[in-house]
């Protein structure tokens, strides 16, 4: 990897050293090491995962289900950023004038607005 530099860092009580690492000391094989992460994430359980079970030994099924549904609720949010990302990106060449802006916050607003409604009842 020429133009890049490792360096490998030791704290001595008396001085701090810096060399530059040797080729057999750089991990040369980054498809091993990007395996080993997706064995070992695949093989732990997440956060949330970890958070419910101690939630539903604690508390029981039925009062952690709200916690259940907000992880679920996350996990789609994130797994639906790349589709509002690209419909944001859809909507800036679509929409150009100052007008066409308006009537589509117009329009945002009052389907939030019916959205909210319900929740009140």
């Amino acid at each position: 990897m020429e133009g890049i530099n490792f360096y490998r860092f030791s704290n001595d009580v008396s001085s701090i050293k810096v060399r530059a690492l040797r080729e057999e000391d750089r991990h040369s094989n980054p498809v091993a090491l990007l395996v080993l992460f997706v064995v070992v994430a695949t093989a732990t359980p997440g956060g949330a995962t970890t958070l419910a079970a101690a939630s539903g030994a604690r508390f029981g099924f039925v009062r952690s289900m709200p916690l259940i549904a907000g992880g679920a609720f996350g996990l789609a949010a994130c797994a639906s950023l790349p589709f509002w990302c690209m419909a944001g990106a859809v909507l800036a060449r679509r929409l150009r004038t100052p007008l066409h802006w308006r009537l589509f916050n117009t329009t945002m607003a009052v389907l939030l607005a019916a959205s909210i409604v319900p929740i009140w009842r």
